[in-house]
């Protein structure tokens, strides 16, 4: 809870952050009694709904922020339901759910709708985002995937699982931008599977990835986590923690590879501005 965001009352949280050796038994008792016994909450069940100009010369009604202010134990227990709620929502909510949970868009859902009306129109099966083929009849969002699609084959690599689906030498599984590929020269066959380089219980074989690999490639395949379980291999966007594409990471690739091509002489920054 930010210490300086204005309450009803005019206490902030940094008022009960810093004299809480004092008021932290009341306030533990006061939430508590509504949490656990049900008690009236009408006292401190209060909104007061300010305005704020976000101009000097605030004249209409656009040209106000709105802001509102709740007491600090009206907000202490809102947190502390919402808390209790995350642990069982999701067995209640159902995976095609997509607005107002944490990692879904609200329009996953129309997305999915349009790609299906797509596919179906077009009489096609089995074909992803990657293989799509955008035609003067193509939907806005389909034309966007495929205008991005340059960008999304820059920033995804493989995720190794299994490693049996997964080309050594020809896909790109390492954490090593912007190739992701193997830097090693040709000693195994040209169609080996990283599954090689794996003990029977899913771990590196470390002597041999030593043997066969650069010191640099060699550091990266080991560096890399493995699965004893023999889960699939996948993609995942190398650019964040979790694997999964954010606009922000986008973002940042974009003026990267922008960079570099300025640098190299080729300027194709201004016509992707221009685009947008």
């Amino acid at each position: 809870m930010h210490p300086n965001k204005a309450g009803l009352d005019g206490l902030p949280a940094l008022f009960y952050q810093k004299y809480w050796s004092i008021v932290g038994e009341k306030v533990t008792k006061a939430c508590l009694g509504v949490l656990n016994d049900g008690n009236d909450l009408e006292e401190i069940n209060g909104t007061l709904v300010a305005l704020i100009p976000k101009a000097s010369r605030a004249e209409r009604i656009t040209d106000f922020r709105s802001i509102s202010l709740c007491n600090v134990l009206y907000k202490i227990i809102a947190k502390a339901l919402a808390n209790r709620f995350r642990m069982v929502l999701g067995d209640d909510i159902s995976e095609t759910q997509s607005a107002f949970l944490h990692g879904h868009l609200i329009s996953d859902n129309a997305i999915v709708v349009f790609e299906c009306m797509h596919a179906v129109k077009r009489k096609k099966k089995d074909t992803s985002v990657m293989e799509a083929v955008c035609s003067g009849s193509c939907s806005f969002l389909r034309k966007s995937f495929c205008w991005g699609r340059e960008l999304l084959e820059a920033g995804i690599r493989w995720r190794i699982g299994s490693g049996e689906s997964l080309s050594i030498y020809k896909d790109r599984w390492l954490p090593r931008p912007s190739t992701f590929k193997v830097y090693s020269p040709l000693i195994l066959d040209l169609n080996a599977k990283v599954q090689e380089l794996k003990r029977a219980n899913g771990d590196w074989n470390v002597d041999l990835v030593r043997e066969f690999f650069l010191p640099n490639d060699a550091d990266l395949i080991l560096s890399l986590p493995c699965s004893s379980s023999n889960l699939p291999d996948s993609i995942t966007w190398h650019y964040e923690k979790l694997g999964s594409y954010s606009v922000k990471s986008g973002y940042h690739l974009r003026c990267s590879l922008a960079s570099n091509s300025c640098s190299s002489g080729i300027s194709t920054s201004e016509s992707w501005w221009k685009f947008l």
